[in-house]
Order: C-alpha cells, then structure tokens, then sequence
C-alpha cells in the first residue's frame, strides 16, 4: 500500500534514512525544539532513523513516540 504525502497528497513516495555525516553507522535520529538552547545536546527526543520522502515535492517526514514528545517537553517546561 503506497503511503500518501502529508503535504501534497501524491502517492510517488519511499522510505530512507537520514545519515550524519561523517557517522554512517546509522545512529538513531534526534528531535530538539527550536527554543532549546544548542548547549543542551543530550536533551533530545531520540526517535527511529526511518523517513518518507515524496517523490514529488520533496517533502521529507518521520515518526516520534508522541509519549517521549510529551515527557519531553513537560520536563523542558518545568525548568
């Protein structure tokens, strides 16, 4: 079944990674809010190294547990 593209609708898409040059032992992929100070890198929502692109537009995308989102984010608030 051929996933559709959240931002344009076409169905033209395939799954990737993403690699962190000069790293290509495929580490897990990291989130941190743009509000968060770049000091603080080992505060970051870890999520799997998998991503859909879209053939199409060019629209790149990822899942992150919405549970570790949340934690994380409640955590950063109570700072």
């Amino acid at each position: 079944m051929a996933v559709k593209c959240p931002q344009c609708h076409n169905d033209s898409t395939i799954l990737g990674k993403v690699y962190n040059v000069p790293d290509y032992i495929n580490p897990p992929a990291i989130f941190r809010p743009s509000a968060q100070s770049f000091f603080a890198i080992f505060n970051n929502v870890e999520f799997p190294n998998e991503f859909t692109a879209c053939m199409f537009c060019g629209f790149i995308w990822g899942r992150a547990d919405p549970q570790r989102l949340q934690k994380f984010t409640s955590s950063r608030e109570a700072m």
